[in-house]
């Protein structure tokens, strides 16, 4: 048996998830950095939950820590609770802390398990740094950003201030996970595109106060940044290293200091590296300069959380959008040939059959390249959740991830989570957009004039001259050949299906 000082555990709920576990590589590295022998888990495959927390516990063992840190989303909470028992069982020294959403949220319900010894409050890196550093004579009551217990009462010190200068933060910990998983061909990357590739932050926080969006008030609505020159370096790296050939910027909100951003584009567009990207911003952030900059650096694609197409309900969503600027963020965009991605909500609070209608009018007016209908799921922490009538369980919690199940995840929708004013049954609703929409879920011909328009619109990055330029220079071809082989076995296609 070995011995690390710190073991960092991404849950088996996310087993299947092609998004990598970038909270906890980044404080691997941080730990690292600052000499503190650690080791990440991060089991995946299509497998059974509880053979994947039979797994986990073994190496966890296996390894031996002082202290666990566990990530832990409103989706996780039962999975997080089940492995701290576990591991408990056979570690009862080992310290447990848990991080993330949920439990910088509510450390209260995570803290009344017997089995959960820290909340790591926001930021982990320095906190749980400071925690696997702490010993018998720490003063717990001055360590800040964490939560305990003291004789048994829940004591939730005061969190901690933002970490200012991001490039003080190192690389995440690449040699921790399987890269191999993470960088197969996907279509979730930049969205609806097939891939390889990888996730990048260049700036953390968000300044704006959407109802639906946990994140300001887990880290509040500061923005900070990293400079252009360490994320463009670390792009390369991957590159160079892993053979990435396309990346998504995962900023909250990417261009809100516009000069930082247009700095960003200018220093990878100089690196003239044969990669395509992506990333997220909002449609009143837009304008002719930006969208330039970020044709000229490679991103061919560009999503936009639009939401709703009534003004009314934007406004009750705090989103500080309107709809005039969603058709001009979509025309610049047009006219620089890069491609739209565009979020709806649909289940919002007092949304009516005309509200509905409104949205739907506006998807097919701008004509996105794809358009995905979100059902708005009242996540804890958010103030859609206030609109809730009835009390969740933490049974309830898992079901509220569609990747765990999809079926089950809208029954909740219907009998405990249904916010909109009108009547109509989900599934009526998503299968009427389904008539002209394509659903990424599952993509087929129909003999339908404007669903055939949206089907050639989705699938136009194949004309793309920096894809294909990139498709052409990749060293990942086998991969890609592979893919479609899959896609193909998966979903039996026919000429009627692909």
């Amino acid at each position: 048996m070995m011995k690390v000082k710190a073991c960092l555990i991404n849950p088996p709920t996310r087993s299947l998830s092609l998004r990598p576990p970038l909270g906890l590589m980044y404080i691997s590295s941080y730990l690292s950095q600052h000499n503190i022998d650690n080791h990440v888990i991060d089991q995946k495959g299509d497998i059974p939950e509880e053979i994947l927390i039979d797994r986990l516990v073994k190496e966890t063992v296996a390894v031996n820590p002082e202290h666990v840190g566990i990530s832990c989303l409103t989706t996780d909470v039962q999975c997080v609770l089940k492995m701290a028992k576990d591991i408990k069982a056979e570690l009862p020294r080992t310290k447990i802390s848990v991080g993330g959403v949920h439990p910088t949220m509510f450390p209260d319900q995570m803290l009344i398990d017997e089995n959960i010894d820290y909340v790591v409050l926001g930021e982990g890196e320095e906190v749980f740094y400071d925690i696997v550093c702490s010993d018998v004579h720490t003063d717990l009551y001055s360590v800040t950003g964490i939560a305990f217990k003291d004789n048994g009462k829940v004591i939730v010190n005061a969190r901690r201030a933002a970490i200012e200068n991001l490039d003080d933060i190192p690389m995440p910990a690449f040699d921790k996970i399987n890269m191999d998983f993470y960088l197969q061909p996907n279509m979730h990357l930049v969205r609806g595109i097939p891939l390889r590739g990888f996730y990048f932050f260049s700036t953390r926080g968000c300044p704006y106060g959407c109802r639906f969006c946990v994140s300001k008030n887990v880290f509040g609505r500061t923005i900070r940044y990293r400079s252009p020159s360490m994320v463009v370096d670390e792009i390369e790296y991957l590159y160079k290293e892993y053979n990435i050939d396309a990346f998504y910027l995962f900023d909250d909100t990417f261009g809100v200091k516009k000069s930082q951003a247009i700095e960003l584009c200018d220093a990878i567009a100089k690196r003239g590296l044969p990669i395509v990207w992506g990333c997220e911003t909002r449609v009143n952030l837009i304008n002719d300069e930006f969208v330039k900059s970020l044709k000229e650096a490679g991103c061919i694609q560009v999503d936009f959380g639009i939401e709703t197409g009534s003004e009314r309900l934007l406004k009750l969503l705090q989103k500080g959008i309107s709809i005039d600027q969603v058709r001009n963020a979509v025309k610049i965009c047009r006219k620089h040939r890069v491609r739209v991605f565009s979020n709806f909500m649909i289940n919002l609070p007092t949304e009516t059959e005309e509200d509905v209608e409104k949205t739907l009018a506006l998807a097919d007016e701008i004509k996105s390249d794809i358009s995905i209908f979100n059902v708005t799921c009242p996540f804890p922490g958010t103030e859609l959740h206030s609109y809730l009538k009835h009390k969740l369980t933490s049974d309830d919690y898992t079901k509220m991830s569609s990747y765990v199940s999809y079926r089950a995840y809208i029954d909740l929708i219907e009998s405990k989570c249904k916010l909109s004013a009108h009547n109509i049954p989900i599934d009526d609703l998503l299968a009427r957009i389904q008539t002209t929409v394509p659903a990424p879920r599952d993509i087929r011909l129909k003999p339908n004039l404007k669903y055939m328009r949206n089907f050639i619109r989705y699938f136009n990055f194949i004309t793309n001259l920096r894809y294909i330029v990139c498709m052409l220079k990749s060293k990942g071809k086998l991969s890609y050949l592979k893919f479609a082989v899959g896609i193909i076995k998966k979903r039996n296609i026919s000429p009627t299906k692909l």
